[in-house]
């Protein structure tokens, strides 16, 4: 809540003492002297938790923390609030009523923002990666140097589809802490989606200089390199890839591809088969499986 706004709570109670907030009426007539003015969305969202009971709960707790836990989640399923607008809600009656300044958990709003990522509960997707930013953006105000929050905002912007801002938050990530391999390789991912290929063969460079035995990073750099045209190139980290986990499917399939651009059709066919065995419904081992041997 804005300043000012808490400023008039605390006054009324000054004035008044704790009874006309928790009188949920006599609150309502008080603040309806405000809606009028820049406080309109403040008292809207205030009114909101009144209607919910919030300043009861909070007044009456004797766990304050596991109650702003609960009122949190009342304004969240039931009146549909946003995590973070529900939180500053809720931290605002407890710092009024209670006298409670709040001390989020970073770490667990980061885990909650996660936790979204792998929710099923969902059917539209991108409401639920918005719940995960909106938590995030919550962390970041909090802690403007959080690389964790940054990263994972970024891989909630790249799911919706946001590629430039995934690309921004994967900057400051990195920024902040130039070793993220997270941030470099989720980079590389919505630099892929932009068809910028050299943008991901430099941030798998790192990704591989950081974590070099990572055969999902080699794989995904012979991607870019064959999107280049660049056939050895992708074939030498093709083969790192299968060297480092030998049933690793896109790598074979990627080293077929390469392969049969070179007219080595025998080759070509023999990693499309290996990919097949690996993954039976890898439709692009098939198609190019076909090709290589339509063209022997």
């Amino acid at each position: 809540m804005e300043s000012e706004f808490v400023a008039i709570l605390q006054k009324l109670i000054t004035e008044q003492g704790k009874e006309p907030l928790l009188n949920t009426a006599k609150c309502k007539a008080f603040l309806s002297d405000y809606t009028r003015n820049e406080y309109k969305k403040e008292c809207r969202l205030f009114l909101l938790a009144l209607d919910a009971g919030v300043q009861k709960a909070i007044d009456t707790a004797e766990n304050i923390v596991i109650c702003k836990k609960q009122q949190i989640r009342v304004l969240r399923e039931e009146y549909f609030l946003t995590e973070d607008i529900a939180v500053d809600v809720v931290d605002t009656l407890a710092f009024v009523l209670r006298g409670d300044i709040p001390k989020p958990d970073v770490e667990d709003l980061i885990n909650r923002g996660k936790e979204y990522y792998n929710n099923n509960d969902y059917d539209n997707s991108n409401k639920q990666f918005d719940e995960a930013i909106n938590i995030l953006n919550t962390v970041i105000r909090l802690d403007p140097n959080n690389v964790s929050a940054y990263a994972w905002r970024g891989e909630a912007y790249w799911r919706k589809g946001q590629n430039d801002a995934a690309i921004s938050d994967f900057n400051e990530a990195i920024r902040l802490d130039p070793n993220n391999v997270k941030a470099h390789r989720w980079r590389g991912e919505a630099n892929w989606n932009k068809g910028q290929y050299d943008a991901v063969i430099s941030d798998y460079n790192e990704v591989i200089r950081l974590d070099p035995n990572s055969a999902q990073a080699y794989s995904w750099r012979g991607d870019a390199y064959q999107m280049k045209g660049q056939d050895d190139a992708a074939i030498s980290d093709f083969n790192e890839a299968v060297k480092l986990d030998p049933n690793f499917a896109q790598a074979y399939r990627g080293r077929g591809q390469a392969y049969g651009r070179k007219g080595q059709n025998d080759a070509a066919i023999s990693d499309f088969n290996e990919a097949i065995r690996l993954a039976p419904n890898s439709v692009l081992a098939y198609i190019g499986r076909g090709l290589g041997i339509v063209d022997k």
